[in-house]
């Protein structure tokens, strides 16, 4: 559940969701170089509330970016598509 929590948060358009307007990410903004750094900075923020949860690497894939997040101290990966 933590995992798709994780997954919908980052792929939510930040401002998209009423009434948290801080809720989801600019992951879909990212245009310019290097776009990892810049998809999991991305992912940090939409997670910054949550608890037990903290992005730690991030690669580009053909349709979006691959995760690699701490939930609970245990090592999990998240796919999100563009």
């Amino acid at each position: 559940m933590l995992i798709e929590m994780a997954a919908r948060a980052v792929k939510t358009r930040r401002g998209d969701f009423y009434p948290l307007s801080d809720y989801g990410s600019d992951l879909h903004k990212i245009s310019k170089e290097p776009r990892a750094l810049y998809a999991l900075c991305a992912a940090r923020r939409a997670l910054a509330r949550e608890d037990g949860i903290y992005p730690v690497s991030a690669q580009q894939t053909d349709t979006g970016y691959n995760f690699t997040v701490l939930l609970n101290g245990k090592e999990r990966q998240v796919s999100v598509s563009l």
